[in-house]
């Protein structure tokens, strides 16, 4: 059933924003799209946590971290390069969001 899910976001996206930017391998991960005046059109939103957790089925934490850092945070895909989002709530739970 998660599968489903997983494509049914990625096609939900995609039916409103064609041109959408989709971070492969990660499409449980998504909360929605995000506007504003920083944006010259609609980014998805991706949970942090989520895909560190999911990055740590693979790997270690510290690797995961290094690895979101370098390889997903870090990577420029033009305007409508993805967002991640912490939540207040893994913010508190972390103390700082790493």
């Amino acid at each position: 059933m998660k599968e489903k899910k997983d494509h049914e976001d990625r096609e939900i996206v995609a039916s409103f924003f064609e041109e959408a930017v989709l971070a492969d391998g990660f499409d449980h991960c998504i909360l929605g799209v995000a506007e504003g005046f920083s944006f010259s059109e609609p980014v998805v939103i991706y949970d942090r946590e989520l895909i560190l957790n999911t990055l740590g089925e693979a790997m270690s934490s510290d690797e995961a971290v290094e690895y979101y850092h370098f390889n997903i945070l870090g990577s420029y895909v033009g305007e409508k390069t993805p967002i991640y989002m912490t939540t207040i709530k893994d913010l508190a739970d972390d103390g700082h969001g790493d």
